[in-house]
């Protein structure tokens, strides 16, 4: 079994909470959209802790949720 990210996961479960919020059985696209969307909405200390980082890595814009916070600044 390989082993996925901390930012993955982290998505994953912000996804399965959408789902369960809008009272879907099953987790669809527009769940892991939104999970993916949220999570450069999560406070660092959460992905620090999941992923066990340190404060540096995470800080750095190329981890996943730097990225993808650039990518929405980027984009506007």
């Amino acid at each position: 079994m390989e082993k996925i990210s901390a930012s993955v996961a982290l998505a994953w479960n912000i996804a399965a909470g959408e789902a369960a919020h809008l009272k879907h059985r099953e987790i669809e696209r527009e769940h892991i959209f939104l999970g993916i969307c949220k999570l450069v909405d999560v406070p660092l200390s959460d992905v620090k802790e999941q992923a066990g980082l340190s404060e540096e890595a995470i800080a750095d814009p190329q981890t996943e949720p730097g990225i993808i916070a650039n990518c929405f600044r980027s984009a506007s």
